[in-house]
């Protein structure tokens, strides 16, 4: 899977670590509906990092379709809710 993190590049996530980035997405979803700001903003900062330390880098050269895109570190939380998708970040 290919995940974009917006200003930071792309990554290719193993099947393995997949699972690891839903169960992030769907604590995600949890936090957006019990409307706890402080939770979602901690939730995409994970996120990020999970992909980035789980993840190998795409090269510059590599042109690749990215599976799912996560926004950047700095949105806040009415910016991250209005990127949401019915299934959260990561489809699936």
């Amino acid at each position: 899977m290919i995940i974009r993190v917006q200003s930071s590049g792309q990554y290719r996530l193993a099947d393995g670590a997949i699972s690891g980035l839903n169960s992030l997405d769907s604590q995600l979803q949890e936090a957006v509906t019990r409307h706890d700001e402080q939770a979602v903003t901690s939730l995409v900062y994970k996120m990020i990092a999970f992909v980035q330390t789980e993840g190998t880098p795409v090269e510059a050269d590599e042109i690749v379709t990215s599976d799912a895109i996560l926004p950047p570190d700095d949105l806040t939380y009415d910016e991250i809710v209005a990127t949401l998708k019915e299934d959260g970040l990561i489809p699936g």
